[in-house]
């Protein structure tokens, strides 16, 4: 089983709706939103060149039938800061799969939330 995830530990969040990304490539804080589950899905860097992190998004594009219209590359630690805690779940096909767990009951409390990640986050990259 990976370790804990660390503070400074880099996180990708594949993105599947177009309408997510606005033209001058920031992103809507809907993608970061853990609706309809109640945890959010990232993947871990875990120092993974370029390419295998942008081949666990097209696992996950095919597996979905929806294209993979980019990505937004997080810290861990603008995650917890907030009350979040980011837990490893590995997956039989993303063994660096870690859901965000503990968000808010309330839908705006976690559009906040979701609004100053994607703040902090940049913009996304596109594939």
């Amino acid at each position: 089983m990976k370790q804990d995830v660390g503070e400074d530990e880099e996180l990708a969040r594949y993105i599947f709706s177009r309408r997510q990304i606005r033209a001058n490539g920031s992103v809507k804080p809907e993608a970061l939103m853990p609706s309809p589950h109640p945890d959010m899905s990232v993947t871990r860097h875990l120092s993974l060149p370029e390419n295998a992190i942008w081949g666990i998004g097209e696992g996950i594009s095919a597996e979905r039938g929806l294209p993979l219209q980019g990505r937004l590359d997080l810290v861990s630690k603008n995650l917890t800061k907030y009350g979040l805690q980011v837990k490893t779940a590995p997956l039989p096909d993303n063994e660096n799969h870690a859901n965000v767990t503990s968000w808010p009951q309330d839908k705006p409390a976690q559009k906040q939330i979701a609004l100053e990640v994607c703040a902090e986050a940049g913009n996304a990259k596109r594939p």
